[in-house]
């Protein structure tokens, strides 16, 4: 329904930039003439091609299995085997709700450190936390971080990469 209404207000494409619902925007497409992107889709090839061992850090559980389940069908239309390992920052989010952005900050930078020592790409579930990401010190993480926004947003730049 929001990507027809965005349609009808005259969008011209639908970017969902919420990871969690990613799925919920493929099922869309079928209903709109616009197409309908997920922020995460690039990351995802991305990290596929980076792989084999793939981290996928989160603030909410929520995201995880959604941002699971669109790598794996990544690995499959790339036929490329990955191993993925899941962290969840516990009370990261928490902590940003109740107005604590420093210690949301922390836990992330942390746990992103940890994650990242044993695995071959770190993939940001949400986009809110790459403005952690790119506050630490150069070389502090070793392997290539992926967030969504700037590759998410370069699909409406291309439009032949439409998703089908």
């Amino acid at each position: 329904e929001h990507a027809a209404r965005a349609e009808e207000h005259g969008a011209q494409a639908v970017l969902v930039t919420c990871s969690t619902l990613g799925e919920a925007a493929e099922l869309a497409r079928p209903f709109v003439a616009a197409p309908v992107y997920r922020i995460d889709a690039p990351m995802a090839a991305r990290s596929v091609a980076i792989g084999p061992r793939i981290g996928i850090l989160a603030t909410l559980s929520s995201t995880m299995e959604p941002t699971r389940r669109l790598i794996e069908r990544e690995a499959r239309a790339q036929d490329r085997a990955v191993e993925l390992t899941a962290s969840v920052c516990a009370g990261a989010f928490e902590a940003l709700r109740a107005g604590r952005p420093a210690e949301h900050d922390a836990v992330v930078a942390a746990e992103a450190r940890r994650l990242a020592a044993a695995v071959d790409v770190l993939v940001l579930a949400q986009a809110s936390m790459a403005r952690v990401i790119d506050a630490l010190p150069a070389g502090s993480i070793e392997v290539p971080v992926l967030s969504s926004p700037r590759s998410g947003v370069g699909q409406l730049t291309q439009p032949s990469d439409a998703p089908s």
